[in-house]
This record gives structure tokens, C-alpha cells and sequence, in this order.
């Protein structure tokens, strides 16, 4: 099994799995802003609709989600930033 980590610029690489840290607040990094924009703004969606906390250590899998990249995305809670 092959891991590569990918920051910024190359978040739009076919990957097998997208791996995104989400805070609490909503606040989301560069990476993680350009994953929910070809997801048209799921991540966003989910957490404000509760379905995803982001509390410290929660995850979330998103198999096959439509237009990202990745062919799943795993968001991963960091809790409060």
C-alpha cells in the first residue's frame, strides 16, 4: 500500500482517498476549501446540517462523492481550531 501526502495545489490529484482535517467552527484550510468546492460545498453542507461535528477525533467516510478528485473522501474532526 502506497501513501503519499498532498498539501494545497495538488488537492485536485485523482486519489484513492482524500484524507481532510475539518474544525469545529467550520473553518476549513486551503486544501479542505478546494475539496468542498468540487464537492459543491458538501463538507459545508454536512456540518451544517449535523451530520458531521468535527469534534476531535469523529470521522466521516464519503465513498464515490460526485465531482470530487478522490474516490472517497475520509473528513477527519480536529475539534476547535
Amino acid at each position: 500500500m502506497e501513501f503519499e501526502a498532498i498539501i494545497d495545489a495538488k488537492a485536485r490529484q485523482e486519489a484513492g482517498c482524500a484524507v481532510v482535517g475539518v474544525y469545529e467552527s467550520g473553518d476549513l484550510g486551503v486544501a479542505a476549501r478546494r475539496i468542498d468546492t468540487q464537492l459543491d460545498g458538501l463538507i459545508r453542507k454536512l456540518q451544517a446540517d449535523g451530520d458531521f461535528s468535527a469534534k476531535l477525533g469523529d470521522v466521516l467516510l464519503l465513498p464515490a462523492p460526485a465531482g470530487g478528485a478522490a474516490a472517497r473522501v475520509l473528513l477527519i474532526g480536529l475539534g476547535s481550531r
